[in-house]
């Protein structure tokens, strides 16, 4: 029988306006973990101070790494469906490498904000 227990850093909360039941993060995420990561990566020293939250949703916390040259996206994802995740995000990922040609670099800039006249 499979083990429905939450992975660390992940918890299942009621929500109270729709009902329904929706992942929550147990754990505040430690930049310097992060810049530990994203220095072994890159192969260069990363400290705490060039890593922001750029973006986050119920599944997802984006950071951005300013490496000084070169500006890089850190997605970190709650352990939902473990573990089974990551290596069908992987997979996803590697097929469309092999598969599709994207030459626009986007950025990590926010989208402007809608103006309030436009519908």
């Amino acid at each position: 029988m499979p083990d429905y227990t939450s992975p660390h850093g992940l918890t299942w909360a009621m929500d109270e306006t729709w009902g329904y039941v929706e992942p929550k993060w147990t754990v505040e995420l430690d930049l310097t973990v992060i810049a530990a990561v994203v220095s072994e990566r890159l192969g260069t020293a990363i400290d705490r101070q060039q890593i922001s939250l750029h973006a986050e949703g119920v599944y997802n916390k984006v950071y951005k790494v300013d490496a000084g040259a070169s500006i890089y996206a850190m997605r970190i994802s709650l352990p939902v469906d473990f573990p089974y995740k990551i290596p069908t995000e992987v997979d996803t990922m590697t097929f469309l490498s092999e598969t599709v040609s994207i030459t626009h670099k986007p950025s990590l800039t926010p989208p402007p904000a809608a103006s309030s006249d436009c519908c």
